[in-house]
């Protein structure tokens, strides 16, 4: 599947290895969706640096940017989210930290300059926040949530696709066990692809005249192997 960036606020790039997402996950079709929403993590060159790019299509009909919520991080800062993740999956004896428990989640938030109404607001404000949680079952999910309270809140769970089941000694892995290896898989697979394609952006860099780029390949976990949660309450500590 591949999108154009132009006309989501993306940056127009010369088609290359680089444009393929690293990983893609989907989530349960909406009640008012055109198909099941999906949560995909790109390596891709901006008009600045090489970015870690986050997109949520939610294919919520009559959703606010077609769909589109989407957020770049450095590299540095989106490294740092994914230590947070192995902290959340397995904690830090030496410096007192606990795995997260059911119902636990953690949050890198994204504070920027915000247009509304097309008025750009007077000075940063919380723009997004992108989860990695658990649900009240113990399962592991990510998810990347909008200032906005009218665009959906999905939570994207970390699983095998459909047709693929954990074994061990002939039975089945507990859903909760099977989510945690998906979860750490998850990391690694990310942390692959950012390596393995980051050579590519000296010999492909940004070309503002270039006609846009081929952004949404498939990668990692396959259509259709992701449940979801549409509309999900996250509490009050979203500040939105």
């Amino acid at each position: 599947m591949a999108f154009n960036n132009e006309g989501f606020g993306g940056v127009s790039q010369v088609k290359n290895s680089i444009d393929n997402t690293i990983i893609k996950v989907y989530g349960k079709k909406l009640e008012n969706g055109t198909g099941a929403p999906s949560l995909s993590v790109k390596l891709v060159q901006t008009r600045a640096d090489m970015q870690i790019r986050v997109d949520v299509y939610t294919n919520a009909a009559n959703d606010k940017e077609k769909g589109l919520i989407r957020q770049d991080f450095s590299i540095y800062s989106f490294n740092w989210f994914l230590e947070q993740m192995e902290l959340a999956l397995h904690g830090n004896a030496a410096m007192g930290i606990e795995p997260i428990k059911a119902d636990q989640r953690i949050s890198l938030d994204v504070s920027d300059y915000v247009w509304a109404g097309g008025k750009r607001s007077d000075s940063p404000m919380l723009k997004n926040k992108l989860f990695f949680g658990r649900n009240p079952e113990g399962l592991y999910f990510i998810s990347l949530v909008n200032y906005d309270s009218s665009r959906p809140k999905i939570q994207f769970f970390l699983e095998l696709p459909n047709r693929m089941a954990f074994v061990k000694n002939g039975q089945p892995l507990k859903n909760e066990e099977a989510s945690f290896i998906s979860a750490c898989s998850f990391i690694r697979t990310v942390r692959i692809g950012m390596a393995s394609r980051s050579p590519s952006v000296a010999f492909n860099p940004y070309d503002p005249n270039a006609k846009g780029g081929n952004s949404g390949s498939r990668g990692g976990y396959s259509a259709g192997g992701n449940g979801g949660t549409a509309d999900v309450d996250f509490d009050n500590d979203i500040a939105f």
